[in-house]
């Protein structure tokens, strides 16, 4: 009988040498909780439940190799939701939470606003939510980002108006705006930039 713990365990011996013992740690309790639906906190209480997880190998696999543990469930939290995320749309960072709540709670009167680069639609859904009463467009480049991102929106009920577009020639065509707040959180831009 396979317990909650031998998987952890088996898990973080295996990840221990590429992220060191506390964050393989992490990485297992997280993806463990994604796959068997159980809390992170159900499986440190009873550790000796039997735990079954399909494609094990697999999965320990692909995080051995360095994939993300969101790529490896399909999923992410974002300011307490649920984000679809998979190759090509990057994954939200915890800054990226903080720009988001800072905005809705600064944005109060905001009509309309706008996201660019919403890879998986994470900023501009959760003010969607946020702001019933602005109107909220997104904008990215990709064909990928911009399907997650309609996936999310749906998922989530966030009313957000989703265009392809490119940030550096015709975003000003595709979303003529006037908007209230402009918000983008690319990731690595170089310092020139």
């Amino acid at each position: 009988m396979t317990t909650r713990r031998d998987i952890l365990g088996r898990i973080s011996a295996r990840l221990a040498p590429l992220y060191g013992a506390r964050e393989a740690r992490s990485i297992a309790l997280v993806a463990v909780s994604e796959l068997s639906g159980l809390s992170a906190s159900a499986l440190l209480t009873d550790p000796g439940a039997p735990l079954e997880i399909a494609e094990l190998d697999d999965i320990l696999g692909q995080l051995a190799a360095g994939r993300p543990v969101q790529y490896v469930v399909g999923r992410t939290e974002f300011c307490g939701r649920t984000f679809a995320v998979r190759e090509g749309v990057l994954i939200p960072r915890p800054e990226t939470e903080e720009l988001a709540a800072w905005i809705a709670q600064a944005e109060t009167e905001a009509a309309a606003l706008l996201d660019v680069g919403t890879g998986s639609g994470c900023i501009a859904a959760t003010l969607a939510l946020a702001l019933p009463g602005a109107q909220v467009y997104a904008a990215d480049i990709s064909d990928t980002a911009l399907e997650t991102a309609a996936r999310n929106c749906r998922a989530l009920g966030a009313g957000v108006i989703l265009r392809k577009a490119d940030a550096l020639s015709d975003l000003a065509d595709v979303f003529p705006g006037p908007f209230d707040v402009i918000v983008s959180n690319p990731p690595y831009v170089p310092q020139s930039d």
